[in-house]
């Protein structure tokens, strides 16, 4: 098999982990995670987004660990401290 039907056999399941996931995000306790992001290729679910604290980062990672086929978490989350209005400063 080639790396294009590869590509094409996996985005069925592609699809189901990523709306999984984006569903996890959107549970009212997980507010701060709605803006993540989620994208799964070959068993690894990538994260990308922003959120206020480590807290929320480690928090998404955890939400999406048990997703049957994620063989890998690749959390490219980034940590933003809102430190005075109207200005994000990263950590």
């Amino acid at each position: 098999m080639n790396s294009l039907q590869e590509a094409i056999a996996d985005r069925p399941e592609a699809a189901y982990v990523e709306r999984a996931a984006s569903q996890r995000f959107k549970r009212p306790a997980h507010s701060a995670l709605r803006g993540i992001n989620c994208e799964f290729r070959h068993g690894r679910l990538f994260l990308n987004g922003h959120v206020p604290s480590y807290y929320y980062k480690q928090l998404a990672q955890e939400a999406v660990k048990d997703l049957a086929g994620v063989t890998q978490i690749i959390n490219n989350v980034a940590v933003f401290s809102y430190a005075r209005p109207g200005r994000a400063r990263t950590i």
